[in-house]
């Protein structure tokens, strides 16, 4: 059962205004990863949040598959808030276009405006919840 339901196509967007938004995406380096492309591999330091702008990319870890996520759904925010060593691989499943946001400029527009600061966190945190309910007995895979 999936009790998630995208109001909106980007996560972001729920929380970000337009303006806020497009200085984000100043940020933000989109690039075009062919299906297949290993994006990091467990025990890689990750430095980006990352955003699905098209295709799919999954995440694996001792050779299974454990979620997809696709148009809009962010990747890494575990490592923005917690920063650690990968966990897992993540894929492009198939060729995806991404945007990838570093974690300094992150902080750097987040200590700018305690506004937006407070919606980003807002977005990532929204983000690890529904990746928990996901990997919980409410959504079988």
């Amino acid at each position: 059962m999936n009790i998630y339901v995208r109001s909106q196509a980007n996560d972001l967007c729920k929380y970000l205004t337009d303006k806020q938004m497009a200085d984000l995406q100043l940020l933000a380096k989109t690039e075009e990863i062919p299906s297949g492309t290993i994006l990091n591999k467990p025990m890689d330091r990750i430095e980006h949040i990352i955003v699905v702008l098209e295709g799919e990319l999954c995440i694996e870890a001792q050779n299974k598959q454990y979620s997809k996520y696709c148009l809009g759904e962010i990747l890494n925010e575990i490592y923005y808030l917690k920063p650690m060593p990968a966990i897992y691989q993540t894929r492009a499943v198939k060729t995806s276009t991404i945007a990838k946001i570093h974690f300094s400029d992150l902080d750097k527009l987040i200590a700018s405006d305690p506004a937006i600061g407070a919606r980003i966190h807002a977005a990532l945190n929204d983000s690890l919840c529904i990746k928990i309910i996901r990997h919980t007995h409410l959504e079988q895979h």
